[in-house]
């Protein structure tokens, strides 16, 4: 197995290297970064095993060059909105497979259109293979398989600010937050406006009930693709603690318009509005934060499916706490990119992790590296006996 990961120095990629270094069967990993320097010093702690380059994902001939011999690319270079395809072309003209921890809505409707050209390539692509996408939506697969038929699925997310990574992580979070986001409602797509739909939904400790909102991710994209029978499928998160909810740091520039991709000319130059804003916020977002304190809350998933199981109508709520949202991130991804790598997906084409992975190896794999889930069990609505 030779594995290369785009962006591997980056808090994410080098979560997949590290996993991948100590995977059965790998020969290489090559950790492609435009950080050079970084890419080698992470490569020299990893091993013999590791190798590093240069890449420039936007240089479409080098990346090409870059991916060529390698049986999985695993792409963790965001933001997806703005870099999510220029990967992907590359490994179809390569012939490689593809993995890849997209979390824009956009993105993973752009990627899914790449199925035809994926499927005549031979080659799988595994997009939003992440935490929340990733295992988010497995989550709401291994529900909906204990069901007889699964009717909605809910996720829901809440990350720590400091836990929140480098500054790329900000484009998403602001483009995540920003005018009318998709979700699955009534059995079909709608667009409703992000930071609408306040909820108080039950995490689990330390952090308990927090409000949370629509966001615009991938989650409501794919899943009714694949398991059929939805009627709503929704996504909602937030940041904690208290002073960091996204009604606070994102809302008012929203408000203000500084949130979208316009343009406005300033003495002769276009700046584009969102580009303003995170250069702004830039020296905010690096300032050196204290971290959580011991007990505080990290990265917090929850997904509810309900549905009907032997006649009752049945909620099933899986509930986690992970000290790290990359290395959650990159778990997901690691087992996507082997799970190709050893021949156990036979489909072709571009597939969601819920559409090709099995749930029973997949909470394996991350429950051997500590990362576990709470299941209960509810019975909302027995269906009468009949006489």
């Amino acid at each position: 197995m030779r594995c290369i990961v785009l962006g591997g120095a980056g808090y994410v990629g080098r979560e997949v290297v590290k996993d991948l270094a100590g995977a059965k069967g790998l020969k290489e990993v090559s950790v492609a970064d435009f950080n050079a320097t970084a890419a080698k010093r992470l490569a020299d702690q990893v091993g013999r095993k590791a190798s590093a380059r240069f890449v420039d994902i936007t240089d479409a001939h080098g990346l090409l060059e870059a991916v060529k011999g390698y049986d999985v690319a695993v792409n963790t270079v965001g933001p997806f909105y703005r870099n999510g395809s220029r990967v992907l072309e590359a490994c179809l003209k390569a012939r490689v497979h593809y993995v890849d921890v997209c979390d824009d809505y956009d993105a993973a409707d752009e990627l899914l259109r790449f199925d035809k050209r994926c499927k005549k390539a031979g080659i799988t692509a595994i997009p939003c293979c992440g935490a929340s996408p990733g295992i988010t939506n497995m989550l709401g697969l291994l529900g909906a398989s204990k069901m007889d038929h699964a009717k909605e699925i809910h996720t829901s997310w809440v990350e720590n600010i400091a836990d929140a990574g480098g500054v790329v992580v900000w484009w998403h979070g602001v483009h995540m937050a920003h005018g009318e986001v998709p979700q699955f409602i009534d059995g079909k797509w709608v667009k409703v406006p992000a930071l609408s739909g306040r909820q108080e939904v039950r995490f689990a400790d330390p952090l308990g009930s927090y409000p949370v909102y629509f966001l615009g991710h991938p989650e409501p994209v794919t899943l009714p693709r694949y398991i059929k029978g939805l009627k709503v499928v929704t996504n909602k998160g937030n940041i904690c603690p208290q002073e960091a909810d996204l009604m606070n740091i994102v809302k008012p520039y929203s408000d203000l318009g500084l949130t979208g991709t316009e343009t406005v000319a300033i003495g002769g130059d276009e700046i584009v509005m969102r580009d303003f804003l995170l250069a702004y916020m830039r020296p905010l977002l690096e300032a050196d934060a204290p971290p959580p304190a011991p007990g505080d809350p990290h990265f917090l998933l929850r997904v509810d499916v309900k549905g009907t199981m032997g006649g009752s109508e049945v909620q099933f709520a899986f509930t986690g706490h992970m000290k790290d949202t990359s290395e959650a991130t990159g778990l997901s991804a690691s087992f996507g990119a082997q799970t190709i790598a050893s021949g156990k997906i036979s489909k072709r084409g571009v597939i969601a992790p819920e559409g090709c992975l099995d749930p029973k190896y997949f909470f394996k794999y991350l429950a051997d590296r500590g990362i576990r889930f709470s299941e209960t069990k509810t019975i909302t609505q027995t269906q009468p006996l009949r006489t």
